[in-house]
């Protein structure tokens, strides 16, 4: 497809940029995807879309006004695919920053500018919201925000002239890209700023690495990172118990976007996860998922480890395995004792 001279004029010119990576199984542009757009849009960016959807005319007319151009691409390649279709497009740009964003959160919670603002105030070259040790050091790539520093690096440019396999998995493509992103830049001596680091983090939370967007999903809205990813809502793969507390938080700090969450379940649905792991019923409490089986996959030279953490993930191991009999007894019992007599 062909560029239009003014579009791509006007975004190379731009003061900010924004690569929105784009997917919904419906071909449609969701409520919700929407309102994180708008807010995007108020936030001074001039905003590409990038969709591996089939949009008919009358989705992509809904997004009139708020995005500068929609491109439609094939669906390979995941998120990055997306903005790597739209650098090649586009560059080179004069943008003070460019956001690598997708719509994997449900967002903004809150003024998504002030947000920004308080990120960019710390000196870095390129910023996350969330900073990741889960396989590797990393910043989350659904909120990626860069520098002209960054952008115009030769590790950036480099990354998105990587070539995709077309046969590679998505576990392939986080290890190649999101990750690589993060530690590309590291080694060209870029530095980041996260919103939310483990850096800060003591005792069993500052040696295991996981998926603070998840389990910490309270905490980081409260602490004024807007977003709460669809992952959680409607999966909740590692369990979080307090996500029914959800309404109450949404609410709280932008009650406008908890219908829109609403009305995106209604439609695509939640999957439940078995919750057999949980060692405990009460709704605030939240245990991990053992890491032990994938640290176990590296050669010995490559461990660093000391012997208490794998101590502590036998002992996660032995606990989660001699409870679980117990706390479907307890269920049962429950169940019981709520029949009418």
């Amino acid at each position: 497809m062909a560029v239009d001279d003014d579009i791509r004029q006007s975004i190379q010119t731009a003061k900010r940029v924004c690569f929105f990576a784009h997917y919904h199984e419906n071909a449609i542009i969701a409520d919700h995807v929407i309102f994180y757009l708008t807010a995007i849009k108020n936030a001074g960016f001039s905003i590409v879309l990038v969709s591996t959807s089939l949009l008919p005319p009358s989705e992509i007319e809904k997004l009139s006004g708020i995005c500068v151009e929609v491109v439609l691409r094939k669906n390979e390649g995941l998120d990055f695919g997306s903005w790597i279709t739209a650098v090649e497009r586009y560059f080179p740009i004069k943008a003070e920053l460019l956001l690598l964003a997708n719509d994997s959160v449900y967002a903004s919670v809150g003024d998504l500018a002030a947000y920004i603002e308080r990120l960019c105030s710390t000196q870095a070259d390129f910023y996350g919201a969330v900073e990741s040790g889960e396989l590797d050091t990393h910043l989350q790539s659904w909120f990626i925000l860069l520098r002209p520093k960054a952008y115009n690096s030769a590790a950036f440019v480099e990354l998105m002239k990587f070539p995709m396999m077309a046969t590679a998995t998505k576990f392939d493509l986080i290890k190649s890209y999101e990750i690589g992103l993060t530690q590309r830049l590291m080694k060209d001596n870029l530095t980041y700023h996260a919103s939310f680091s483990s850096r800060n983090l003591t005792g069993f939370a500052s040696r295991h690495a996981f998926n603070y967007s998840h389990i910490l999903w309270k905490e980081l809205i409260q602490h004024g990172i807007p977003f709460i990813k669809i992952e959680l809502v409607r999966q909740n793969p590692v369990r979080v118990t307090n996500i029914h507390q959800l309404r109450e938080v949404v609410c709280e700090t932008e009650p406008s976007l908890f219908p829109l969450i609403e009305s995106d379940l209604a439609k695509r649905g939640r999957f439940r996860m078995k919750r057999w792991m949980e060692m405990t019923d009460q709704p605030m409490l939240y245990w991990p998922e053992v890491r032990f089986l994938l640290q176990r996959r590296a050669p010995r030279s490559q461990r660093s480890v000391p012997l208490n953490w794998h101590f502590e993930q036998l002992l996660f191991r032995l606990i989660t395995a001699c409870t679980h009999p117990v706390r479907r007894l307890n269920r049962k019992l429950r169940k019981i004792l709520r029949q009418p007599a």
